[in-house]
């Protein structure tokens, strides 16, 4: 019940954040109660068939991932209910965010694959939407698969939307514990691909360490 209600709260001020982040450029257009479910999804399907330059926000420094390589998302929807994003690091894709909608609400899975097109050992590991969703973020809680192929129950995973819609973020977290984000900035042009550390927009969510 405590953890349950941390995470709430986090979730609370994290979504009075987003707002706040909007309105230094725009005042945001919240969804309506029946829209708020398709509101995250609706807006990523609109960058559907665009590549979007990325930059690591965490780790930084020493620690930081994928030095001096190019980071790039794409977005790929062959139909309403399922959303490919694969991670592009130099000319490797990294993973593929798999995004799938249902009657219940959204699952995540990552998908690794070998050199030769198999999939890795850990793969299509994620989860489905907790009930501290919001418009502007999808959370993710590890499924009865994830727990057993990673042997922890408190790996979880966030897309974040800023509220302007200029910025979409991938969180992972261990524990409370922030592991990575990346940030794909949807309204820059195609081909203008950015190494670590060119971060140009505000973060919709960026935890101090």
């Amino acid at each position: 019940m405590f953890a349950k209600s941390i995470i709430k709260l986090r979730q609370i001020v994290l979504l009075f954040s987003l707002i706040g982040i909007g309105t230094v450029s725009c005042t945001p257009k919240i969804p309506s109660e029946t829209a708020v479910d398709n509101y995250f999804y609706q807006n990523l399907l609109k960058a559907s068939g665009k590549k979007l330059a990325g930059t690591i926000i965490y780790p930084a420094g020493e620690e930081a991932p994928f030095k001096g390589s190019a980071i790039w998302l794409e977005v790929n929807s062959n139909s309403k209910k399922e959303i490919r994003l694969p991670i592009h690091t130099g000319e490797k894709v990294y993973r593929t965010l798999i995004l799938e909608q249902d009657e219940a609400g959204y699952l995540l899975k990552h998908e690794n694959k070998k050199a030769d097109g198999t999939h890795a050992e850990i793969s299509l590991y994620g989860g489905h939407t907790a009930e501290v969703s919001s418009p502007f973020m999808l959370y993710f809680e590890p499924d009865v698969f994830t727990r057993h192929l990673l042997g922890t129950d408190r790996r979880n995973w966030s897309l974040a939307l800023s509220s302007d819609g200029s910025i979409l973020s991938y969180i992972a977290e261990d524990d409370g514990r922030l592991m990575m984000q990346i940030d794909f900035n949807i309204k820059e042009p195609e081909g203008q691909f950015y190494t670590y550390g060119s971060k140009k927009e505000e973060s919709p969510k960026l935890k101090k360490r």
